[in-house]
């Protein structure tokens, strides 16, 4: 307790005159501002604060002096009562002596204490100080200090309601099983596990232990009297008390905007039909999530006590509509003074849906408590989401915890399928005689134990059916089959699988002797079938050649004869020979054919290009003579392709040179074919055109031959080729950015990064640096990726500028001629006024000079967009307040709400996309 100290200097002058601010109008900077009156015993503290005031020194009554600082008053005895004098040297004004008095009383009153104490409703009733307390209310008691002054202790007791929590009993589940969890009886809810880590929070909680596990549940009531202390929280009062790194906007099509409103549809009909969550008609945050992870949607400082259980509660929707993509909601996370809490939780993936998320924070040391709701999905599709009824509680120490326990069973499960002609057998001891299900306990080495339970299943064998044994002709097919099983398997001579099913077709070189194995899973049964593979033999022969002997039969016209014969491995084959008699020995095929010019017609290994007659005589293999007579005719004449290319559509010429050119290129076609009904051009990139006259643009870079194909009347086809016709040179795109993006004029310097693709050693780069809108540039450099540093004489011409990244692109055509291709890219450059500036006098006089007080540098460059000022009298009242200031409108006018004189305290935090900045300070009102 005591006096308070503080010194200002409104003007310092050179020639040592300075005038002084005092509450008394005194020329002096030290300034006790109260007098007080303290209780027998208490020690007397000056608090003070003395900015350029040396040699401190403290007077008093009998001559008591303190020497320096700090300075405390042993005030036992009453005739410490009287004046007290602050002494010091005013360093920065000449080293004048300044002082202020102050007038402390000390008297024999009783000094009372006050004290508030919440304790649980299961404690009570105790003693204190041998008192009972069985209520809350207000108890006093006397005592006694060791100097002998009465100090009268008055204690107000809060009782806090124990929750009566009730849950689940101890259960027993199957392993692999999940089981739901739930309690009643509080307010908040959390679950722990063995380790003693929280897993979980809310009414119930679905578990599935691996093995037999205890769980913990605790239950929290609010503290009494309870308060939410999120200013807003419901957003009935619209966009104030919170801020975002998102932008407020009415127009929520664009990713990472927000609004407050009262139905998402309203803001952008994409989104659901979704009103708040308070009232149905109210307000709520509708926000179009971001398409960057990790972003604030929602922050608020909020004041704590240290040592104290919170609970963070928020109601979330989804307003995607048809937009949204159900396995892409918002991802959230809670996190208090910029640590995450709890788990992450999606926004519900139906709409029309409220769901409720909280998470439990102990203060600790802090004293204040930074709450962020961020939304950790990068990905913007379905990403949209509403926010309301925002609530931060104090929790009641009252608490109560107890345990679950989960007794997990382990069954394991054999199936096993066994065929009739196998039953019975044993198992464990146990007979089997028919299908069912049997079951056996059994203990592992570490004593528990795991009921097997075997499941047996009995399948009949099958009785096979199948083809009979087959006779084919060499080159043959036959399909073979079967039935009565169920998986039917076909295998070779040499066991090689060869088909499955209930048909295979062969087509074996010789006889072949195929199994043929029918399954019921695990039973089965085999059969065989043997397919005989004949030979068949057939020729045609003259009537002159006649009669005909074979393997010693003589055979005199058409006949089929059949006949067994051995190989020289001493093998069967059974052959079947037919032959047949060609009645006439002279045939005659006359064909007229017409071709085109430079098209061949080649008969027996010739080729003819000119009309001509050909005639010949054939003879068959058995002998027999033929006569084939051909007249050929050439029917197009002066048909030929040709054409003319040009790159400007005035010189022509038929691809003997080279047009080369920067990517995009534009050429011109002109078809001077003869004789032609139709032509297409080939344009060397897949592309094509049917057109006589065309042009045609090469977009990607490369080297193409154009091919020109005519179609005569007559159906003939000729091409004209222009090989290597089109070079076309890749061109670069220009693009950069600058680090930092904001420039300021504190430090009116960038790196430029080059984003020109492609960048390689063809490239070179040189950078203009101009005023915005053009002009001639007053500066440039050579160079990739510079740095480069304004100067003020530019930068006090205009704070806006242009810079213009210029590069050009060297090749060596096909000619080895030199190649240039040139871009340019211009970007503009804002190096702003960042600095604000915060007066600490104002003269709220009418004269129309500094009536208003406002922060410097905030409105006329508008770099903070999100902001929030208060203003406070000296007893701590709020007496303005302004959130997101964008005009002058908004500036603090003492006189109009008639404020008096003296001294007021400002608190100014804002933030945007760089940043979060904060000041605190004193605002003088005169007049």
């Amino acid at each position: 307790m005591g006096g308070f100290a503080l010194g200002f200097i409104e003007n310092y002058q050179a020639n040592c005159n300075f005038s002084m601010l005092s509450e008394y109008a005194t020329p002096h900077n030290i300034r006790i501002r109260m007098d007080s009156t303290y209780c027998v015993g208490e020690d007397i503290v000056f608090n003070y604060e003395a900015p350029n005031i040396s040699g401190l020194t403290l007077k008093g009554p009998n001559g008591f002096r303190v020497a320096a600082p700090p300075f405390v008053i042993d005030s036992a005895m009453p005739e410490m009562s009287g004046w007290y004098r602050l002494e010091g040297i005013d360093t920065a004004n000449c080293l004048r002596m300044v002082s202020d008095s102050i007038y402390i009383s000390v008297g024999y009153s009783h000094c009372f204490h006050y004290f508030d104490s919440t304790v649980c409703s299961n404690d009570m009733p105790f003693r204190w100080n041998g008192i009972w307390v069985d209520s809350a209310g207000t108890y006093m008691d006397t005592l006694v200090s060791a100097r002998g002054g009465d100090s009268i202790v008055v204690m107000t007791f809060s009782v806090d309601s124990t929750p009566v929590l009730q849950h689940i009993a101890d259960t027993s589940i199957m392993e692999g099983n999940p089981v739901a969890l739930w309690a009643s009886g509080a307010y908040y809810v959390t679950w722990g596990n063995e380790r003693g880590g929280v897993v979980g929070s809310g009414d119930t909680h679905t578990v599935s232990p691996p093995r037999t596990t205890r769980y913990t549940v605790s239950g929290y009531n609010q503290a009494s009297p309870s308060r939410n202390l999120v200013d807003n929280g419901d957003f009935e009062q619209g966009n104030v008390g919170f801020l975002s790194s998102y932008t407020n906007s009415s127009v929520l099509y664009i990713e990472g905007n927000y609004y407050v409103g009262t139905n998402a549809i309203i803001y952008y009909g994409a989104f659901s039909n979704m009103p708040d969550h308070t009232t149905g008609s109210g307000n709520y945050m509708i926000v179009n999530g971001a398409n960057y992870a990790n972003s604030v949607v929602w922050t608020q400082t909020i004041a704590v006590n240290p040592h104290t259980n919170y609970v963070f509660s928020v109601w979330v929707c989804s307003v995607g509509g048809g937009l949204a993509v159900p396995s892409n909601m918002a991802r959230l996370q809670i996190a208090v003074n910029y640590r995450n809490y709890g788990t992450e939780f999606d926004a519900p993936s139906s709409y029309g849906v409220w769901s409720r998320h909280y998470v439990m924070w102990n203060s600790g040391n802090s004293t204040s408590a930074v709450i962020e709701i961020i939304d950790i999905n990068g990905n913007r599709e379905g990403n949209d989401f509403g926010i309301d009824d925002i609530e931060f509680y104090a929790l009641s120490p009252c608490s109560v915890t107890d345990t679950i326990k989960v007794d997990v069973t382990r069954y394991t499960y054999i199936d096993s399928t066994v065929c009739s002609d196998d039953i019975p057998l044993m198992w464990h001891g146990i007979t089997i005689d028919s299908a069912g299900t049997y079951a056996d306990t059994l203990s592992y080495a570490g004593g528990s134990d795991s009921i097997v339970v075997l499941n047996v299943t009995v399948v009949a064998a099958p009785v096979l059916q199948h083809s009979a044994d087959t006779l084919i002709r060499a080159g043959g097919t036959v399909a073979l089959w079967a039935s009565g099983a169920n998986v039917v398997t076909w295998y070779d001579e040499s066991g090689t699988i060869v088909g499955r099913g209930d048909t295979l077709t062969v087509s074996p070189p010789r006889t072949t002797r195929y199994v043929v194995v029918g399954s019921n899973e695990l039973c089965g049964d085999t059969g065989f079938v043997t397919v005989s593979v004949y030979w068949q033999a057939d020729t045609s022969v003259c009537l002159d050649q006649l009669p005909v002997v074979w393997n010693g039969v003589t055979i005199y016209g058409d006949s089929t004869v059949w006949k067994t014969l051995s190989d020289g491995a001493g093998r069967d084959s059974l052959v079947m020979f037919t032959l047949h008699v060609i009645q006439s020995n002279t045939y005659l095929l006359e064909d007229t054919v017409s071709v085109c010019r430079w098209e061949a017609y080649r008969y027996r290994d010739s080729n003819y290009y000119a009309p001509s007659f050909v005639e010949d005589s054939l003879q068959s293999i058995q002998g027999c003579d033929s006569v084939v007579r051909i007249w050929l005719e050439i029917h197009d004449s002066a048909f030929r392709a040709d054409g003319w290319l040009s790159d400007d559509s005035v010189v022509w010429h038929r691809g003997d040179r080279e047009i080369a050119g920067c990517q995009p290129v534009k050429v011109w076609l002109r078809d001077s074919s003869a004789d032609a009904a139709a032509v297409v051009w080939h344009f060397g990139d897949g592309t094509s055109t049917t057109e006589r006259e065309a042009s045609h643009v090469y977009n990607r870079a490369g080297v193409y031959t154009i091919m020109l194909e005519a179609v005569s009347g007559d159906g003939c086809r000729d091409t004209a080729w222009m090989v290597d016709a089109v070079q076309v040179m890749e061109q670069q795109r220009n693009n950069f950015y600058w680090e930092p993006l904001l420039v300021t004029i504190m430090k009116p310097e960038a790196d430029f990064v080059n984003l020109t693709q492609p960048d390689d050693s063809r490239n070179s780069y040189k950078w203009f640096f101009l005023p915005k809108g053009g002009g001639q540039p007053y500066d440039s450099i050579f160079g990739r990726s510079p740095h480069y540093r304004w100067t003020a004489e530019h930068i006090a011409e205009n704070d806006w500028q242009d810079v213009m990244l210029a590069s050009e692109r060297q090749y060596t055509t096909l000619h080895q001629n030199t190649l240039l291709c040139f871009d340019t890219m211009v970007q503009t450059v804002h190096i702003a006024n960042i600095f604000l500036q915060f007066p600490n006098v104002v003269t709220a006089n009418g004269d129309g000079v500094n009536d208003r007080w406002c922060v410097v540098n905030l409105v006329e460059y508008g770099y903070w967009p999100i902001n929030r000022l208060r203003i406070y009298n000296r007893w701590g009242k709020l007496v303005f307040s302004r959130d997101n200031i964008t005009s002058h409108d908004d500036d603090w006018d003492p006189a109009a709400e008639n404020r008096p004189t003296g001294t007021y305290f400002f608190h100014f935090e804002a933030q945007n996309e760089y940043g979060h900045t904060q000041h605190n300070g004193v605002i003088e009102v005169l007049r």
